[in-house]
């Protein structure tokens, strides 16, 4: 599978791991370490090495699945892909396990629903509809009129329909 950007083509691994790595830095973003700007770079690299990683072994489990890909089935994959998947976060804490948190396999199995799942699924259906509120609800607190909100989700859907073409 590729996925076609304007100057190049992302495969499915590139492109799982960009959605991985996005949902990093977004957590990140949320906890307010803008401030140490070499921390962060750090926390990102490391952050970046082991989404690489994870999506790696994720597409690999795509090439060997049998039948239908679902969200069970991909949340499976992400529970194994994120196993062993460590981070280094700082010197005190140099390696933290990601997969011993609980939650963190669901939350790579969601972020990266929408670059698998079978077009005009269900499943895709509710991974879009998913991303349209979480986008609404967003750009509405940053004030953004209704019009141009709807607007900005229609050019999305735009772009990831020719993105998946």
């Amino acid at each position: 599978m590729q996925i076609h950007n304007s100057t190049e083509q992302w495969s499915l691994e590139k492109r799982l791991g960009f959605e991985i790595t996005m949902m990093m830095a977004g957590t990140f973003d949320a906890w307010g370490l803008a401030g140490d700007l070499a921390f962060t770079e750090a926390l990102m690299r490391s952050a970046k090495r082991a989404a690489e990683g994870i999506a790696e072994k994720m597409a690999t489990s795509i090439g060997q699945h049998a039948g239908e890909l679902n969200s069970q089935a991909w949340k499976r994959m992400a529970v194994e892909a994120t196993r062993d998947a460590f981070i280094e976060v700082s010197p005190k804490y140099p390696m933290v396990n990601l997969g011993r948190n609980s939650s963190f396999a669901g939350v790579v199995a969601d972020c990266t629903a929408r670059v698998v799942a079978p077009a005009g699924s269900k499943w895709a259906l509710a991974v879009e509809s998913r991303i349209d509120q979480s986008t609404r609800a967003q750009l509405k607190s940053f004030g953004i009129p209704s019009a141009q909100i709807e607007k900005t989700i229609k050019e999305g859907h735009a772009l990831r329909h020719a993105c998946k073409n």
